[in-house]
């Protein structure tokens, strides 16, 4: 029996993935002029990743167990497969913060501190932003996908068998990952976000919103 807590994790795992996927759609065919939407889907999905982790853990009934969900990968396994892309999405978002957090450090600054003395160790890293974006991109995909796949491989009656589930979940999750986009813009947290990774703290230009719709 699924409760509560599976389906808030279904919920903000989709915002989560559905986010990324739009912002970094929206930056790329438009000529990398929307960078800041990546950022911000990074910034506020890989939270709600971990906390839907956590739900799922909770839900497990056998906590201390729940480790055992990443001694293998079965490719059979929907349960599986949903661990693994929750795992790699988590840590590869938490890469990348690390890494355009370093880029806000000045190059020429002398390591007063130890977070400057961090950054200065991991900014030559940042290059490879670029390749984890997309395999950001690909594990978003994973995430928005795999929860229609899994209703779907279940022997209930409502779910079961329903090709057009997956399609479904997809849908919505883009739906809801634009909305707290636009949620982050409008409050200010997209202000936040920039300083964090180096900027001036400026709005989003009211021209991404229009590239959205």
């Amino acid at each position: 029996t699924w409760k509560w807590e599976l389906v808030i994790y279904l919920w903000i795992a989709g915002i989560a993935g559905g986010a990324f996927f739009t912002a970094f759609l929206i930056d790329r065919f438009t000529g990398r002029k929307h960078e800041q939407l990546p950022k911000i889907a990074v910034f506020t999905g890989v939270p709600l990743v971990l906390l839907g982790s956590l739900l799922l853990v909770f839900d497990l009934g056998e906590q201390l167990r729940a480790w055992h969900l990443f001694t293998r990968f079965r490719l059979g396994s929907p349960m599986s497969m949903g661990s693994w892309i929750l795992l790699l999405f988590a840590l590869n978002g938490v890469v990348m913060i690390a890494l355009w957090w370093s880029k806000s450090f000045e190059p020429e600054e002398v390591r007063l501190t130890v977070l400057s003395g961090v950054a200065s160790v991991i900014r030559p890293a940042a290059a490879v932003v670029g390749i984890l974006s997309w395999i950001e991109f690909v594990l978003a995909v994973l995430l928005i996908a795999y929860t229609g796949v899994l209703l779907s491989a279940t022997n209930q009656p409502m779910w079961s068998g329903v090709l057009l589930l997956p399609a479904l979940f997809v849908a919505s999750a883009i739906s809801t990952g634009m909305a707290l986009l636009v949620l982050v813009m409008r409050t200010g947290l997209g202000r936040l976000v920039d300083l964090l990774f180096g900027g001036k703290g400026e709005p989003v230009p009211s021209e991404t919103l229009h590239t959205m719709g």
